[in-house]
This record gives C-alpha cells, sequence and structure tokens, in this order.
C-alpha cells in the first residue's frame, strides 16, 4: 500500500516549478542550463531525458523568461532543437518571439500549461517556422489585449479549444493579427466572434486563406471584424460557381457544355459555320444526392480576334475547363497545340494564380488509340513543365494554379457520349472541394447578386449608379456603408457586374458610395457579359487593315494617321469611333464597302 501510494519521480510540473531564477542582463545556453539542473539533487535525470524526448523546448524557453526581471534580455545560444541563434526577450509584460526555427507540429505539444502566460498583455509571433497549428486558447486570459501571429512560414491553421463561457468572458483581448501567413487556411471565425471585446482581426496578405475573401481583408483589421460578426450574424452559403470553357476553335467546347448538361451524355452535330461568337453565357444547375450547384457557364469564342478579349473576363472563384481536340497523325501540329496549351496556362497563372483548372480531350474518335496516348502524354508532360516553371519564378509560397490529376486530359466523345459522365463527376467533386464553394458570404451579399441576375434576365446590359445603389438599398445596404464598397467589389471579383469606376474612401466616418450624378461610365455598372463582349470587340481587333484600306482609298491622311496611332500606341481618337461601332451617317460608307 506503501508503494502504491509513494509520490515518485518528480514530474515534469514540479520540474518546471524548481527553475532558479536568473539575474538580470545573464546570458544562457540552454545546454547548459540543463546541466545545471541535472546536478541539482532535487530533480532526477530521468525527468531531464523526458523532457528532451518529448521535445518541450518552447515551454522550457518560455519558463526561462518568465524567471527574469521585467525589461530584461536573455539570449540562449546553441538550443538543442534550434537551428540558428535566437533572441528571445520579455518587456513590460510582453512576450515576443523572433524568427525560431520549432521541431514540432503545433504549438498546443509544446505549450501545455497555460499558466506561463497569465500575466502577459501581448504577444507575438513572428517569423516562427516549422509550425502548421496554433492553439490560441492557451494564449487567452483577462490581462490579453493584443495577440500577433505573422510571417509564420508554416502555419496552416489556428484552433480556440475553448468554451463559449470563458470566450465571453475575456475582457480585454482588442486586436488579433494572422497577417502574412501564406499558407494559413482556416482560422477559428466563430470563436473569435464569441470574444466580444475583439475589434479588429487582421490577416491580409494570407494567400491560401478563403474566408475572410480578399475583398474584406485587404481593408484592415477593423473592417474585416466587422464581416466577420455580420455572417456570424446572417449569413448563407454561395452555392454559383463560375465554369470557364477555354480553347482554340473547333475544338469541341460548345458540344462538350452540351454534351455535360444533357441527360443522354451527347450533342447533336453543330454545323460548321456554327461557331460562338465573343462569349456565350447560360446557366446550368447540376443536382445529385450530395450537393447541388449553379454552374454559370462561360462558353469563350476560340478565335484569335477574341483572344485578347476574353481575358478581360476571367475570374477568380472558377473552374476551368481547357479543352484541346485530337489531331490525325497527317496534321503534325503537336508543337502548335503544346504552345496554345502553354499559352492558356500562363494566362492563368499570371491574372488567376490560384485558378483550378481540368484539362479535356475531344474528337478522340479521329485517331487510333496509340496516336491519342501519344498526344495526351505529351500534354501532360506540357502541363508538368508549365507548373515547375511557375514555381521557380513565382515568389515564395505564392499560389499556383491547380491543374486535376496533374495534368491529364480527360477523354470524351461528345456525339456517342463516352466519358461525359466520368468528367462530369470529376469537375462536381473537384468543384466541391474548392475554398470557395459554399463560401459563407452575408446574406445581403446573395441577394444583391439575385437581382443582378434577375436584371439581366430582363434584358438590362448595365446600371448606372444611383440604380445600383437602389439595388442595395432594397437587399438592406446602405450606399455610404462599408459592406457596400466590398460586396461591389466582391460581386465583380467573382464576374456578377463589371465595374471600374471608384467608390471613395471613407470620409466623416463613412463610404459615400457611387456618385449620384454621372455624365461618363466611370460610375457605370456592367452586369451583361455579352453586352461588353460586344462593344470591346471593335476596339479590340488583331487586325484593322480594312480600316487602313479604307482611309487609303478615300485620301483621308489624317484618319490613318489615327489608325497607326491606334495600333502602335493605344490611342484612340475620338472621331474614330464611328468606324469602330457603327453607330453615326459619317461611318457608313465604310461599313457598307
Amino acid at each position: 500500500a506503501e508503494e502504491q501510494h509513494s509520490p515518485g519521480p518528480p514530474s515534469i510540473s514540479a520540474f518546471y516549478n524548481g527553475v532558479p531564477r536568473l539575474s538580470t542582463g545573464d546570458t544562457i545556453s540552454f545546454s547548459e542550463y540543463m546541466r545545471t539542473l541535472a546536478a541539482e539533487e532535487q530533480h532526477s535525470p530521468e525527468v531531464i531525458v523526458e523532457l528532451k524526448q518529448e521535445r518541450q523546448i518552447v515551454f522550457s524557453t518560455l519558463k526561462l523568461i518568465e524567471a527574469i526581471n521585467q525589461e530584461t534580455h536573455l539570449e540562449l545560444k546553441k538550443m538543442d532543437t534550434l537551428r540558428e541563434q535566437q533572441v528571445i526577450h520579455l518587456c513590460q509584460n510582453e512576450l515576443k518571439l523572433c524568427n525560431l526555427r520549432l521541431l514540432v507540429d503545433s504549438l498546443p505539444r509544446s505549450l501545455t500549461f497555460a499558466t506561463l502566460f497569465l500575466n502577459l498583455e501581448a504577444v507575438c509571433l513572428q517569423g516562427i517556422t516549422g509550425i502548421k497549428n496554433i492553439e490560441l486558447g492557451i494564449f487567452l486570459h483577462q490581462k490579453l489585449n493584443s495577440f500577433e501571429c505573422t510571417a509564420c512560414a508554416d502555419l496552416q491553421s489556428v484552433t480556440v479549444q475553448c468554451n463559449i463561457e470563458d470566450l465571453q468572458s475575456i475582457g480585454m483581448l482588442k486586436k488579433l493579427d494572422f497577417s502574412n501567413n501564406h499558407c494559413l487556411r482556416k482560422l477559428p471565425l466563430n470563436e473569435i466572434c464569441q470574444i466580444t471585446c475583439v475589434d479588429s482581426l487582421s490577416c491580409n496578405n494570407c494567400w491560401n486563406l478563403w474566408s475572410p475573401p480578399r475583398e474584406v481583408t485587404s481593408r484592415g483589421g477593423k473592417d474585416t471584424m466587422l464581416f466577420v460578426r455580420q455572417i456570424n450574424k446572417d449569413a448563407v452559403p454561395n452555392t454559383v460557381m463560375s465554369l470557364f470553357l477555354l480553347g482554340d476553335g473547333e475544338s469541341g467546347k460548345t458540344s462538350l457544355f452540351r454534351a455535360l448538361k444533357s441527360q443522354n451524355n451527347r450533342a447533336d452535330p453543330i454545323r460548321e459555320d456554327h461557331h460562338t461568337i465573343g462569349i456565350t453565357k447560360e446557366d446550368w444547375l447540376v443536382q445529385d444526392s450530395q450537393t447541388d450547384i449553379l454552374f454559370r457557364v462561360m462558353d469563350l469564342a476560340g478565335q484569335a480576334v477574341y483572344e485578347n478579349i476574353n481575358q478581360f473576363f476571367l475570374y477568380r472563384r472558377a473552374i476551368f475547363l481547357l479543352v484541346w481536340r485530337a489531331y490525325s497523325v497527317q496534321d503534325d501540329h503537336l508543337g502548335q497545340l503544346t504552345e496554345r496549351i502553354r499559352h492558356w496556362l500562363e494566362v492563368l497563372q499570371m491574372r488567376l494564380p490560384d485558378a483550378r483548372v481540368i484539362l479535356v480531350v475531344t474528337h478522340v474518335d479521329s485517331v487510333s488509340s496509340g496516336v491519342l496516348d501519344s498526344q495526351c502524354d505529351e500534354v501532360q508532360e506540357t502541363v508538368t513543365r508549365s507548373l515547375s516553371s511557375f514555381k521557380q519564378w513565382s515568389i515564395k509560397d505564392s499560389p499556383i494554379i491547380e491543374v486535376l490529376e496533374g495534368g491529364k486530359s480527360f477523354r470524351v466523345n461528345c456525339l456517342l457520349g463516352d466519358g461525359i459522365q466520368e468528367l462530369r463527376n470529376k469537375l462536381v467533386n473537384f468543384t466541391s472541394s474548392t475554398p470557395w464553394f459554399k463560401e459563407i458570404l452575408p446574406r445581403s451579399w446573395i441577394e444583391l447578386q439575385s437581382k443582378v441576375i434577375q436584371a439581366v434576365q430582363d434584358g438590362r446590359k448595365c446600371l448606372s449608379p444611383a440604380e445600383w445603389n437602389r439595388l442595395a438599398e432594397m437587399v438592406g445596404m446602405s450606399p455610404d456603408g462599408y459592406m457596400f464598397k466590398v460586396a461591389t467589389e466582391f460581386l465583380n471579383d467573382i464576374g456578377v457586374i463589371r465595374f471600374a469606376g471608384v467608390i471613395r474612401n471613407p470620409s466623416a466616418g463613412g463610404y459615400t458610395g457611387l456618385p449620384k450624378e454621372s455624365r461618363s461610365y466611370s460610375g457605370t455598372v456592367f452586369i451583361d457579359t455579352a453586352y461588353m463582349v460586344d462593344v470591346l470587340k471593335g476596339l479590340i481587333m488583331h487586325d484593322r487593315q480594312a480600316l487602313l484600306d479604307f482611309f487609303k482609298g478615300t485620301g483621308n491622311i489624317q484618319k490613318l494617321r489615327m489608325v497607326n496611332r491606334l495600333n502602335a500606341c493605344g490611342m484612340l481618337d475620338c472621331s474614330l469611333l464611328p468606324f469602330i461601332w457603327p453607330a453615326t451617317e459619317s461611318s457608313f460608307d465604310y461599313w457598307d464597302a
């Protein structure tokens, strides 16, 4: 009985309670400090071994710091699990850890006793690497008023394992900062909202964080916290997704979409003289047992004349089907095909570096299986080389486009339906796995999006600033409020609207909204993509030789110089407008010719 109740060797907590106090300004290495402790009779060597085995280096370091008087400095050298010399200091109740390399995956494994932090008013973790998760709950207590965890290269998630009552009892914490964590993917937003005193949540420049949206986080910590509290109070998931069909002309994009949305997985033949002009836009509702997705499908014309225009209408938060057609050996244009694949991947990487891409090959019945295998392998190799080059010249940890299954081309026959069901399943699963699917947004944003879609169905092409302001008011959004500006930027980002104007910065405590009156298009909100393509295609032409020939024939030297200036410098003289769009009698001779 006595043996069963014997205290045994000192516990880890008892070991820490015996840490001696150091004098102000002392410098000591961790290994020297451990040897000193091991030499003392009251601490057994087994405890020291257990400490090292469980790699409690961070906790030990913090206990050393706690033992120092305020406004002092401690330098720890040759620490066993740190790769380089580091400086850690505690001044005026502020803990600051900079540029540490920790050999643990999660701070809770190392920091198991929250009593160390009870007297800290501010915590700053900056440039720490090796940590993938931080348990915020171990730092939360009544005296803490600021917590910063920034530029931690490996940090992927932050968690809070506290009950609601404890979170609501915190009364002094005002600021949370998780900025510049490029690998961070998840924040505990619901738990943060329970801390009622927090008024600033900074998480800007977190490239892999989708909630809150970047349009919100770029506005600063206070506006971000307002958004988080709004979605915590009244929010709905967004199930509307953009789907783009990219590829060269006659690659089978339109037939592919028709087969995908058909019940029998087949598309009717398309006549050779029926090609996509500009951009064709259509909604496609996919329903299955798992989820419902409303795709806003954008079928982009593949002809060269539209290529520059199409790049204006590529949106974030979208899936891209990159379509190419199999060709016979006699055609022998493999180099041209791989060059076009590389070109589209580069366009997406430069404009939308977090895009999701699926490659599809059509007309598979026109070649033998061996030839098809060879072409698919060459395309996949092109994708691999492109992605590798993107990683080389991109900023460290910056997003790289994601190509499904490493660039494998899914083989389909749109007329017979071969491969369509598999592709549809892959598309739905790939879409469901994206971080922006079912993204939680304020209900007013979703309602505003529905109002825009209805306006397009009613035949509206664009909205004046006053009309856009009124539309926002109809869903309970004030044009002078912060949410109005962010919602406008967000809907522009996902392609629901196209807005190139400026909503002025806050003035006298509020946003000024769009101007009530405007004589130009600077404040116009365009809501019909097809209309914008029709407007732009006369301006962005790959060849204006017909216009040059017309002015040469009429002897109009001045207009000839204007066209040359437009081609060379991109400067458009107002007098050329009738020759870009047939609107006035002055250009009828040109259009009739």
